[in-house]
């Protein structure tokens, strides 16, 4: 399956994502500091930042995968617009930004949230997206992906394609898979028909 497949925008040229100077210059950055990451001062400071804010790192043999058996998307034949409504949360990390930043798009970062849902909505809630952008610090600290007032992400074109591609976020990419860091599982969107 082609990555044009996935997103349902077959009719357009292939092409790939180049970072521009923002994205490669935090490459840069990280390739400078990572050799200094592991060193005893910076352990120190990540098991005090583990025990603070409960973090555990994700490895690959503890992961659960939650997807049903030949559950794979069929975007191509595909109805429905997974980029709107009001759990369609899209988190951004660094890269993201930098990438936003390189296009021109600030415009689409946004640091408004949805009011938090009620406990009785939380209990009903199904919205893994939505769950994060509610509890978590990550999404205390970066902006999301802006949405207009129906919840629905403004990269679209008039055409309902993501204006983004083949630069949009990594949680946009790998839709309708995401990783639950906090749980450790990888599962399919249950907003993905």
């Amino acid at each position: 399956m082609s990555a044009l497949s996935i997103i349902g925008q077959s009719d357009i040229p292939a092409r790939e994502h180049v970072a521009g100077e923002t994205e490669r210059a935090l490459e840069a950055l990280w390739s400078e500091i990572s050799p200094h990451f592991y060193s005893l001062k910076n352990i120190a400071t990540m098991f005090k930042l583990r025990r603070r804010f409960d973090f555990k790192p994700a490895t690959l043999n503890g992961l659960k995968v939650a997807i049903p058996t030949g559950k794979v998307p069929d975007c191509d034949n595909c109805v429905d617009l997974c980029c709107t409504g009001k759990n369609a949360l899209v988190s951004l990390r660094l890269k993201d930004i930098a990438g936003l930043i390189d296009l021109g798009r600030t415009d689409l970062l946004s640091w408004a949230r949805p009011a938090p849902l009620t406990r009785r909505e939380a209990k009903q809630q199904h919205s893994w997206a939505r769950r994060e952008a509610d509890g978590s610090i990550f999404h205390r600290a970066f902006p999301i992906l802006d949405r207009d007032a129906t919840g629905t992400c403004k990269a679209l074109t008039e055409d309902r394609l993501c204006g983004l591609w083949p630069s949009w976020p990594l949680s946009c990419a790998r839709y309708p898979y995401a990783l639950d860091i906090k749980n450790n599982v990888v599962f399919y969107a249950a907003g993905c028909h």
